[in-house]
């Protein structure tokens, strides 16, 4: 029989392109390359201070080629945590409505329409005027709930 060696796990093996790389380590690689080198090289400082600069520039694209956090590719992994952190917030607000209370406004709004349709011009002036200023005359004599003390 002939014997061939598998790798661990199947889905873990990726292709290779060029050597030892595969086509998404190959296309970072060559774009870290383009923009950092012609940059660095423009630089007015030392060479040490250069190579520093170039490495610095090149590092996000190599780290999205080479780079895997949790079956991720850098730049996924990197968006995901943008959007959860930073883009969607942490305590959801739920805001419920409360139909009692919205049905008490309805109730009141039409009981005060009704009231405005009763009353005469100078009347209506005055409850404009008091409801305006934020004071609220009562008129003891119709309330509900005062008939037992007349």
């Amino acid at each position: 029989m002939i014997e061939v060696e598998m790798s661990d796990d199947i889905r873990k093996f990726e292709t290779k392109f060029l050597g030892p790389f595969t086509m998404r380590q190959t296309v970072c690689t060559a774009i870290a390359l383009l923009y950092a080198v012609p940059i660095a090289a423009l630089i007015n400082v030392s060479i040490d201070n250069k190579v520093l600069i170039g490495f610095i520039l090149a590092a996000p694209a190599l780290g999205c080629g080479f780079i895997k956090f949790g079956g991720m590719p850098l730049e996924v992994f990197f968006i995901r945590v943008f959007y959860m952190y930073f883009l969607t917030p942490s305590k959801r607000k739920c805001k419920s409505v409360n139909t009692y209370k919205a049905t008490l406004r309805e109730m009141k709004k039409e009981k005060e329409k009704e009231y405005i349709k009763t009353l005469s011009k100078s009347e209506l002036k005055k409850y404009q005027k008091a409801k305006k200023n934020g004071t609220k005359s009562v008129n003891y004599k119709s309330a509900e709930g005062n008939k037992i003390y007349r």
